[in-house]
């Protein structure tokens, strides 16, 4: 089709074709407009979109119903409303599909209440939901945990007529157990086996999962017999949640326990289980074996993956061995494993937590210079965290102004990192109008962004009027229902010793403030 297209000069002898002709041609560009969509080129399905139309070819419905499921699958939301919207206001009534592509992308993308938006939409255009509508919605407060609501919507769609399968049932038992809510998940269990379905091996890893978060490794291994007594065979994802649960109880001769078991069951290790054993030995600083395992990984897998690779590194930051850190990247390169964001903002962070900024922004700018990388903004807070141990208050505006130029909207830790950058720099009123800033992005200051700021003004030995400002900070903070530390009353007494009050009126003041807070706290 790509070929055939070029070869026509011009456009306008495409317009001149018979209609019988000019129907094979639409359903050959909608082929082509559904080839890219499915392999995840969405830019080059409106490509062949915009085509057809140069071509006066007018589109159907199945053309739209293309483009829409074409941006669904690249979890591009607006983009598939759009579409949807665009086939309505052609005159084309949206099929069930259509709907079901949209709340799909909707809830893949964490927005369930806007994916409900679009269910209720399709019911108004008379629409009757079907299983393929109701799973998404189900599914996507399952992931939230927000087992309840999961659970309302499985029964609004039993009320329905309509037949929920093991994957509802089972997405509920998650919900559940993502919420800590096990006796409700155990009667969702029950539910789906009085409804004629049969259990299967997911929904006992649900289960067997919850345990292992919480690290009762006993009631991990009472469900993994239940899977046998009900027939079933468990799979490596039974293992691995064995695996975490010795993990996070500490027991690691437990987990290679249940790794020999495994694999005397002719179950491979995955990436998973690799994952949750260097994850292990890194929190308890055991860079030896954390290394061990990592390579054994590359051993029986002949590949690695970032996340591994992510993992590893923090046992070497965490032991500050970051040359180690360093060298472990390379490796990794070497093997054909691409680090991601995760890792580079790691890189920065460790240097940055160090004091050693230009190693931080060496980091920085090689992971710029990646086309694959794609940073988010903890990577501008690392290096703007960066240059605030320094006092370098110009270096970090810098770093906070590339943020929002590459598109970047700062949060809480990005405004309160440079109020630390201008109070280590001894520059007061400039910490304060960065907290004045914090508040006027419609971001919601916390106990360390006024801590910080108090701090500023109780280390300052050229303050005009020390203690006041800070006492003000100290209300203002009261007033927006964020409470102080230990650490902001030391640097509020600290600048109420050094404080002078040029009369009494404003003495008595401070002093009544900080008694009624001080009776407050008690």
């Amino acid at each position: 089709m790509e070929r055939w297209f070029q070869d026509q000069e011009d456009a306008e002898g495409l317009k001149r074709m018979p209609p019988k002709v000019r129907q094979q041609l639409r359903m050959s560009f909608n082929i082509a407009i559904k080839a890219a969509g499915s392999s995840g080129n969405m830019t080059k399905s409106v490509d062949w979109y915009e085509r057809m139309r140069a071509a006066q070819i007018i589109p159907n419905s199945r053309t739209f119903g293309k483009l829409i499921r074409a941006a669904a699958n690249s979890e591009l939301v607006e983009e598939a409303e759009l579409w949807l919207g665009t086939m309505e206001e052609e005159g084309f009534q949206p099929e069930l599909v259509c709907y079901q592509s949209v709340i799909t992308a909707c809830c893949k993308a964490g927005d369930v209440p806007r994916g409900v938006r679009w269910f209720q939409r399709a019911l108004q255009r008379g629409i009757k939901a079907d299983l393929m509508m109701y799973s998404p919605i189900i599914d996507g407060y399952a992931e939230r945990g927000d087992g309840d609501e999961a659970a309302t919507w499985l029964s609004q769609a039993e009320e329905e007529g309509v037949r929920p399968n093991m994957a509802m049932y089972n997405a509920v038992i998650k919900g559940y157990c993502r919420q800590g809510n096990l006796d409700d998940a155990k009667k969702w269990l029950e539910r789906a086996e009085a409804s004629g379905n049969n259990l299967d091996l997911q929904s006992y890893n649900t289960i067997i999962n919850f345990f292992a978060e919480k690290g009762d490794e006993d009631a991990a291994k009472d469900w993994l017999q239940q899977v046998s007594s009900a027939g079933l065979q468990p799979d490596s994802v039974s293992y691995n949640s064995l695996i975490k649960a010795a993990a996070v109880s500490g027991e690691m001769n437990r987990m290679k326990e249940h790794l020999a078991e495994m694999q005397s069951l002719k179950l491979r290790p995955s990436m998973l289980t690799y994952g949750t054993l260097v994850s292990a030995y890194a929190d308890a600083g055991d860079i030896q074996n954390a290394q061990r395992w990592y390579d054994e990984a590359l051993a029986g897998r002949g590949k690695s993956n970032t996340i591994l690779l992510a993992v590893l590194l923090k046992a070497y930051i965490k032991a500050g061995n970051l040359e180690s850190a360093e060298r472990c990247i390379q490796k990794a390169q070497e093997a054909g494993v691409a680090p991601n964001h995760v890792v580079f903002t790691s890189m920065i962070n460790a240097y940055a937590e160090s004091g050693e900024i230009d190693s931080a922004r060496a980091w920085f700018r090689k992971a710029k210079e990646q086309p694959h990388v794609s940073l988010n903004i903890w990577s501008y807070n690392a290096m703007i965290k960066a240059c605030a141990k320094v006092g370098d208050e110009k270096r970090a505006q810098t770093f906070f102004n590339l943020a929002v130029s590459d598109g970047f909207r700062p949060d809480v830790f990005t405004f309160t990192s440079m109020i630390s950058a201008c109070a280590k720099a001894g520059r007061v009123g400039e910490a304060r109008r960065w907290l004045e800033r914090l508040e006027n992005a419609g971001i919601q200051p916390n106990v360390i962004s006024y801590t910080i700021a108090i701090s500023a003004g109780a280390k300052s030995k050229t303050s005009k009027s020390p203690g006041l400002r800070e006492y003000q900070l100290f209300e203002r903070m009261l007033i927006q229902g964020i409470w102080p530390n230990v650490v902001t009353y030391n640097y509020l007494l600290q600048s109420m010793i050094r404080s002078q009050p040029k009369n009494g009126e404003a003495s008595r003041g401070c002093v009544s403030t900080h008694d009624a807070m001080w009776h407050q706290e008690q």
